[in-house]
């Protein structure tokens, strides 16, 4: 899928929104009926289909059973791991990451997923910074009207938390 409905629910297109609504559920029911899981690496994606879709599509009966598969890309993968199914290999080279969590994932989910991924790898601390909005949501950064305050939100989102940054230090960014 390439588009949930997420960009024209952010511009209030609720009919178009809606439409695209009705395409997915469409497209992924049959596979989470047939047990699939379905996993979303955009939070904001991830959102539209696990909570907008319920306002949107109130009596889409297939609606609940879809979004009961749907996981985001970190709950997918610690699902693996607790289960035994994740056989990566890291070195142990110790790191510092640094976790900016997503608006949608921070009121959804919160960054707790993230957290159980990030531990995963041997020899690693993770910060969660106090970033706040990134403001790049959906296409609010890129349109020429949001440019500025989009930058100036990023700047201290985003690039404060690096200032002085060490090359062992990673950052995780979702979105």
């Amino acid at each position: 899928m390439t588009d949930t409905g997420r960009p024209a629910l952010s511009k209030g297109l609720l009919e178009l929104a809606k439409r695209k609504a009705e395409a997915v559920v469409n497209a992924l029911a049959p596979l989470a009926e047939a047990g699939l899981p379905i996993v979303f690496l955009e939070p904001s994606e991830f959102s539209a289909v696990t909570d907008d879709y319920l306002a949107l599509l109130p009596h889409e009966a297939r609606l609940r059973g879809l979004i009961a598969h749907c996981h985001s890309f970190e709950q997918f993968m610690v699902r693996l791991a607790e289960r035994g199914e994740l056989r990566l290999q890291f070195n142990d080279q110790p790191r510092h990451i640094l976790l900016h969590g997503h608006c949608h994932q921070k009121a959804l989910l919160g960054t707790g997923p993230s957290h159980k991924l990030l531990a995963l790898l041997p020899n690693t601390t993770v910060t969660e910074v106090d970033s706040g909005c990134c403001g790049m949501a959906g296409s609010f950064g890129y349109e020429t009207e949001h440019y500025e305050m989009s930058q100036k939100m990023g700047s201290g989102a985003c690039s404060r938390p690096c200032a002085g940054r060490r090359p062992q230090r990673w950052w995780w960014r979702r979105g």
